[in-house]
């Protein structure tokens, strides 16, 4: 009997053993396979964080923002980005009321972002009317853009997404147009997944006013380009997909191909062959360029396609029709005999003498692939049927081609030719001798010489019935030149309000005369604007890509501002006094700075896993010059980070007198707090094991170190957890909000119980985030539904800024609520909720008499879809719900005093 007892004890042990390491094992697991994971991707990658370091100015690394994008992102269980979960709540959006507790203003700018595509409007007979397609910032239209004073307007802050790649009128019906989605150009090495990916094609039928995307081509994630031919009268329209290359799996169909539709795009048929006859079905060419010529001839150039093959192909047809078209492949062959992997190709023809086609073709080796550049230039006389090579301006030209790339042929001199990719070069004898004619370096010294253009051309668009004005479309913006063909062609700036600019990070401080805002973003450095004025080239005080910056709040004329990895500034009133360049970390690292003791920590470990567990600090920060008192310090020696690295870092602001204490998280979901961060660190792991193992985008602070927000930015888990006792329990308040990346969070500086988010869908808010169910609502008025990246609360005064990813930088005031008194009587508030999930009907009872006089439901997207009175001795209702989409829902009951919420969810 005895030992019969002491098996069952044992038994008993073991169980309760397993019950509680199960849950730690299990946790432990999941890191292990994620780690893997992550370095196997990074490898991949090539990941060599000393590429490009060293000089100054710097370049922007379009490879590096693909990286850290994508680990953000994916969703852990798929390792893709689900961009149909944005459709999804850009559905329930469109039906979205505004919240005037924030109002946004945007700081507006005089320079551009990306911009892919230029259109002139065929229905302004003065030529002067232009549309712009940006890649994360929408669609713009610009009424006189020969005027300098003429500026640019947003088309549709709300379209379902912003990421913009082509523009196209039907000849046949010129206020019919067509805008194609999704950067197919960056989406080949994971870069923007979430934003940059699109929805297919959108119409207009109103010159451009108002657009609707055709269900048809909702599978179409990446359109690169859209022609219309004129067959008789009749419109055919030609379309470019490409469904892009992950290291990953990739979320989209296969879709490469040439898509053709003849009843106005209701239908699309894939017109051009299979690529190879020994691959796989569905193995088509995928084009990356369209060119109809003047008499009618159709001619493609491809990109390696979803296999990574059969790139530098040409295809040229009469007709369009599938068993017409004839296969160019000398220029594939010419590229991988010289040991590259052939990709991007682009056609432009001569209006005048459509015989006359040029070509260039790029080209990677296999191991730096993310390094394309020019390696064929060539002319054709007859149509497209033989080739002939002509000169490169140097040998790899365009080192970013799969990236940046353009070419254009004079429409009535076939002698003069532009081609394009970091800079522009011209030639006026048919690619002889090439000039170049600009010079995007000027941006940090001269902005207004006429040489200066943007690095990074990406289209040439002429201005119809003017041969002489050429549009050029770049990362930063648009350039115009009204002489575009002499030898020595005068640029300007056409970015009159395109405040389409990129941001990463931002801050703001005041003093008594004026209010400063700094902010790093993609391909044109940390911009410093002072009481709004209008960001100009000359706001720019460092190159570029901007990571992050800060303000010493204890003396606002200094100011620290960085590049990519862990290369910082120091500014005494806008002039550097000091510089670091510690070459680590991961691209745009993060980092925070501790205005006290004029410390600035940042994340030390790159990509590849060095420096595993170090955060670089800086010391003296006022003092900052080329040699400073900067070291790289383990601060998780006794923690197993694996190979992750600090995905966010902030600075207590309860820290001791003379003492700094760090939260920092992990891109693989771990939370650490440090103690003596300024001398000798002291760490402890303040997670959880029911926090998801994904990317910490960023952790904040409310009332006490106790009370700590952390959000994650990757698809398909929990996004917003809280804990309220320094990290014993956390809790996932997520409640409604749809599953979108959530970048930033920060509590109202007055009240804990107020949060911010910046997502991918513009910010977001909670006025109680210690309800059961709190309710998000989304705060976008005067915004648009833009990605936000990051958002900086100035407490003297609640200004909010917030870094968008296409639409500048944004501020509004973040006004104290008043805080709602939930009854605490529990047998008031107990309600029961039935069926959950529910199909037609959802019964609400009431175990008690209560103080409610209002019961509302609130969708996923902080939309109230339900609203009635409640009589105080009504304890039964029922709600129909037979027109509610599936979805999670929130029901509220509130009264004067009271307030509570429940989770539900409908499932007819």
């Amino acid at each position: 009997m005895k030992k019969y007892t002491l098996t069952i004890s044992f038994i008993a042990l073991f169980i309760l053993s397993f019950l509680y390491f199960e849950p730690i094992i299990s946790h432990k697991i999941k890191i292990e396979k994620y780690e893997n994971k992550i370095s196997l991707l990074s490898e991949k990658a090539g990941i060599d964080t000393n590429k490009d370091l060293k000089e100054i100015p710097k370049l922007d690394r379009p490879d590096m923002a693909a990286l850290r994008d994508y680990l953000s992102t994916a969703d852990p269980n798929t390792d893709k980005v689900p961009i149909e979960k944005l459709i999804e709540t850009h559905k329930y959006l469109k039906l979205r009321r505004s919240e005037k507790d924030l109002d946004w203003n945007i700081i507006s700018s005089n320079m551009g972002g990306r911009v892919r595509t230029v259109m002139f409007d065929p229905n302004d007979e003065s030529n002067k009317k232009a549309f712009a397609g940006s890649v994360t910032g929408g669609l713009w239209v610009n009424e006189d853009i020969t005027s300098e004073d003429s500026p640019w307007e947003p088309v549709n802050d709300f379209l379902p997404t912003l990421s913009i790649s082509s523009l196209q009128y039907d000849p046949n019906n010129t206020t019919t147009m067509y805008m194609g989605t999704g950067e197919v150009q960056t989406a080949r090495i994971i870069y923007r997944e979430s934003s940059g990916v699109g929805m297919g094609l959108f119409k207009s039928t109103d010159a451009g006013e108002t657009w609707n995307a055709l269900e048809s081509t909702k599978d179409f994630k990446y359109i690169t380009d859209i022609e219309i031919k004129d067959n008789n009268g009749k419109s055919e329209i030609y379309i470019a997909v490409a469904s892009g290359t992950y290291h990953g799996e990739h979320n989209s169909k296969p879709n490469d191909g040439l898509y053709r539709s003849l009843d106005d795009g209701e239908t699309w048929e894939q017109v051009l062959p299979q690529a190879s006859t020994e691959a796989r079905i569905d193995d088509y060419y995928s084009p990356s360029d369209i060119e109809i010529t003047s008499n009618g001839r159709i001619i493609i150039g491809t990109d390696a396609n979803y296999n990574n093959k059969n790139g530098g192909v040409i295809l040229y047809s009469d007709n369009g029709n599938p068993d017409s078209w004839s296969v160019i492949r000398e220029h594939e062959e010419f590229v991988s005999q010289q040991g590259y992997t052939p990709g991007r190709t682009l056609i432009t023809s001569c209006q005048s003498n459509p015989d006359i086609i040029y070509t260039v073709v790029s080209g990677a080796t296999y191991t730096d692939y993310y390094r394309y550049s020019g390696k064929v230039i060539a002319k054709s006389i007859d149509g497209g049927e033989t080739w002939e090579n002509m000169n490169l301006p140097f040998s790899g030209y365009a080192p970013l081609a799969w990236h940046a790339l353009a070419i254009k042929v004079h429409p009535s001199n076939p002698d003069l030719v532009y081609t394009g990719g970091q800079i522009l070069w011209l030639s006026q004898n048919s690619g002889e001798e090439w000039k170049d004619v600009s010079d995007w370096a000027l941006m940090y010294f001269n902005t207004d010489s006429s040489k200066f253009v943007h690095a990074d051309a990406h289209s040439f668009t002429l201005r119809p019935e003017d041969e002489n004005t050429i549009v050029v479309a770049t990362d930063g913006g648009l350039s115009i030149s009204n002489n575009a063909w002499d030898r020595d062609p005068e640029f300007r700036n056409a970015n009159k309000n395109m405040s389409n600019l990129q941001f990463y990070t931002c801050t703001s401080s005041k003093t008594d005369d004026e209010d400063t805002f700094i902010g790093g973003l993609q391909d044109n450095g940390t911009l410093y604007t002072v009481n709004n004025v209008p960001f100009e080239y000359e706001s720019m005080i460092s190159g570029g890509d901007g990571a992050f910056c800060f303000i010493d709040e204890d003396d606002p004329s200094i100011a620290i501002t960085s590049v990519y990895y862990n290369s910082y500034y120091l500014y005494r009133n806008q002039e550097r006094v000091g510089r670091i360049n510690n070459q680590s970390g991961t691209f745009i690292p993060a980092a925070d700075y501790d205005s006290k003791n004029n410390i600035l920590y940042s994340n030390a470990i790159s990509f590849d896993g060095k420096n595993a567990g170090k955060v670089l600090r800086i010391k003296n920060v006022p003092e900052i010059t080329n040699e400073i008192d900067a070291s790289v310090i383990n601060i998780a020696e006794d923690i197993d980070l694996n190979s992750s690295y600090f995905s966010s870092i902030i600075v207590s602001d309860y820290s001791e007198n003379d003492k700094t204490t760090l939260f920092a998280g992990t891109s693989n979901g771990m939370i650490l707090k440090i103690d003596e961060a300024q001398d000798l660190p002291v760490t402890e792991e303040i997670g959880s094991v029911d926090l998801p193992v994904a990317y910490i985008s960023s952790i904040a602070e409310g009332g006490s170190q106790d009370t700590l927000l952390a959000t994650f930015s990757n698809y398909g888990i929990e996004s917003v957890w809280l804990t309220v006792d320094g990290g014993v329990n956390w809790r996932n308040i997520e409640s409604n909000l749809p599953d979108i990346p959530v970048r930033w969070g920060i509590f109202h500086p007055e009240n804990s119980r107020q949060v911010l988010l910046a997502t991918e869908l513009g910010i977001w808010s909670c006025s109680n985030i210690f309800e059961e169910e709190p309710v998000w609502v989304q705060k976008n008025n005067n915004l648009a539904n833009i990605r936000v990246d990051m958002l900086h609360i100035r407490k003297a005064d609640n200004l909010v800024t917030a870094a968008t990813h296409g639409r500048n930088l944004a501020y509004s005031t973040y006004h104290l609520q008043t805080p709602t008194k939930v009854n605490k009587d529990k047998k008031e508030l107990i309600i029961t909720l039935g069926p959950n999930p529910c199909n037609n009907q959802l019964m609400v009872q009431l175990k008690n008499e209560h103080k409610f006089n209002q019961i509302s439901i609130i969708n996923i997207n902080g939309l109230q879809v339900y609203n009635s009175k409640l009589n105080q001795s009504e304890l039964n209702k029922t709600i129909n719900t037979n027109s509610f989409p599936n979805g999670n829902y929130v029901l509220k009951l509130s009264g004067d005093k009271c307030m509570r919420t429940q989770k539900f969810t409908v499932s007819h």
